[in-house]
């Protein structure tokens, strides 16, 4: 039975290097999508700190990976460069009853 789960990896870092690892990840995004179980990627920046990134990976699979995925976890290790990092996976519950305006 398929799961969805989503991977979190949160990046406190400063506004200097924000410009690039963004560019790094735009360049990445495509490779990203090659995963076969992986639904979405979604780049955030922060509303108030412009160093905050944030990276949602939505996976749909048999098996939640409860540490991270392989592709998180390279992920996570490449932007620990650039500042400190949380990196959680989390799984969907009430998928099917959440409400939406979609």
């Amino acid at each position: 039975m398929e799961m969805k789960w989503l991977e979190q990896i949160k990046l406190r870092g400063n506004n200097a290097e924000l410009s690039e690892i963004k560019a790094e990840l735009l360049e990445k995004v495509e490779s990203l999508l090659d995963e076969p179980a992986i639904v979405e990627v979604q780049v955030f920046t922060h509303a108030l700190l412009s160093g905050d990134l944030l990276v949602n990976l939505f996976w749909d699979s048999d098996q939640p990976q409860p540490w991270g995925s392989e592709l998180g976890l390279r992920l996570a290790e490449n932007l620990k460069r650039s500042g400190l990092i949380d990196h959680a996976v989390w799984l969907g519950v009430l998928m099917d009853q959440g409400v939406s305006r979609r």
